[in-house]
């Protein structure tokens, strides 16, 4: 059962995808989360990343030191900023290729072109965010923990406690599959008598765990920044489910549907038995017990409820727990649903393509082309600089694109909302924040529809503003 690397057919599903977001990462905006992560952490000391001198939930502790050493060797521009996302899909696709060694060809197929091409967690390995590095060390914990189940080698243990590490550090959202897991290895140890073994890699880990998690943890805790979450269980199932099929908004029937998945998804545990399709229990293990946990941890501490992004390894996690289905079928019926989840996935993902924004970020599409206006455009006299009048969440990418492209003629911006009162030389605002230029005398210097965004100058025979 070990792991070889050698060449596999296979893995040429995933290089179409691997081209795709290499596109995407150089030519996309970043958006404000990733502006925030570089701004406030990546350029951050070491020592106020680890401790979370600042807290946030936007300090994906392991991502942001790893975007931190992308920016020393390879520069801020957005590419380079996602060179560490980028190279966590090639992980998470290795790790597909090794959960799924051994299925029949057309579920071994569509599972692959589900996983690998689901818009949604797509859209993460671009954006420069900890998702791109939690979601591999996901998988990878799975990987050794069924190689773990199937041979009892207390390497494989090591190996998956490692990667469910790295998965946790990376985003600490991801602290509810790393427990389920360890609960995981640990029936699995008594099951085979390695009780010892793992209590050695448990109280290791543990230890790890106390002096790197901990540190940052508490600040957020105290800041009530743990995750970005939802305030009910059922915005959970909604959000997930609504992320499941491109282009459907959040609709109760959706959520219903994704809540029949999970509760389907305990029929994995049956297929236990069937050597190639254990990675389907314990997925749907790692479902269950990290919702359950969830609901634990709202209960005792008021945190959040898992929410789209936060909650989006639900999304694999379920595919994975759902890929027994096929195998209680007759065969030949089992091949045809096979072959239609294929085309739904395949459409699915066709739907969703684009070079021109993430899919939950759209409003930040359009950030550089405006401030590269405001470079070209707008000059200041000496020692003056021209405040922007934004949108609130606007003021991260204005940041980070001043400092990108050198815009010295233009003040920093803070998360205040553009003055109703003031006057500013270029005012840059979401539709729906129009109310701030109302009345006031400006001209249209462009829209922008992708983000749906507008950006406007002052005239020129009015006041002079800031």
């Amino acid at each position: 059962m070990n792991i070889k690397f050698r060449p596999d057919p296979w893995l040429l599903i995933a290089l179409p995808a691997w081209v795709y977001l290499i596109v995407r990462a150089a030519l996309l905006d970043l958006t404000y989360d990733e502006c925030w992560t570089f701004l406030g952490y990546a350029q951050a000391p070491i020592w106020d990343v680890l401790v979370n001198t600042h807290p946030a939930a936007n300090n994906h502790v392991l991502h942001s030191l790893l975007m931190k050493a992308s920016a020393f060797l390879f520069g801020t521009s957005p590419f380079a900023l996602r060179i560490p996302v980028l190279l966590g899909f090639m992980a998470f696709a290795l790790a597909v290729h090794q959960l799924l060694l051994g299925l029949p060809r057309v579920w071994r197929l569509f599972l692959m072109v589900a996983l690998i091409y689901q818009p949604y967690v797509l859209d993460y390995f671009v954006a420069a965010r900890g998702y791109g590095i939690a979601l591999p060390g996901l998988l990878w914990s799975m990987v050794f923990l069924v190689r773990y189940a199937q041979r009892s080698d207390v390497k494989h243990l090591w190996m998956g406690g490692f990667a469910s590490f790295l998965m946790a550090w990376a985003n600490f959202t991801y602290l509810l599959p790393f427990v389920v897991w360890w609960l995981l290895a640990l029936g699995f140890s008594w099951k085979h008598r390695k009780v010892k073994p793992f209590a050695a890699a448990a109280l290791g880990f543990a230890g790890l765990a106390v002096l790197v998690y901990v540190p940052a943890i508490l600040p957020l805790i105290e800041a009530k920044e743990l995750y970005y979450g939802a305030a009910s269980l059922n915005e959970t199932i909604s959000s997930i489910g609504a992320r499941f099929i491109y282009t459907l908004n959040e609709a109760s029937w959706k959520g219903l549907l994704f809540a029949v998945l999970l509760g389907l998804s305990p029929l994995a545990w049956k297929l236990w038995d069937k050597q190639h399709y254990r990675f389907a229990a314990i997925g749907a293990a790692l479902i269950l017990g990290s919702l359950v946990l969830n609901v634990l941890q709202h209960v005792i501490m008021d945190a959040p409820y898992l929410i789209d992004r936060t909650g989006i390894f639900l999304i694999p996690l379920g595919l994975l727990a759902l890929a027994g289905v096929g195998y209680w079928l007759p065969k030949k019926r089992s091949s045809v649903l096979a072959y239609f989840l294929l085309g739904a996935a395949i459409l699915n993902a066709a739907m969703a393509m684009n070079f021109t924004h993430l899919i939950d970020f759209k409003d930040y599409a359009d950030v550089s082309k405006a401030m590269e206006w405001v470079g070209e455009h707008v000059e200041t006299r000496e020692g003056e600089q021209a405040k922007i009048g934004k949108s609130t969440y606007l003021n991260a990418p204005i940041n980070y694109y001043k400092q990108e492209l050198e815009l010295v003629q233009v003040a920093h911006s803070g998360l205040e909302y553009c003055d109703a009162e003031a006057l500013y030389r270029v005012y840059y605002l979401f539709a729906r924040d129009l109310a701030c230029v109302q009345g006031k005398p400006v001209d249209t210097v462009a829209y922008y529809p992708v983000s749906d965004t507008y950006l406007f100058v002052q005239k020129e025979e009015g006041p002079t503003g800031r």
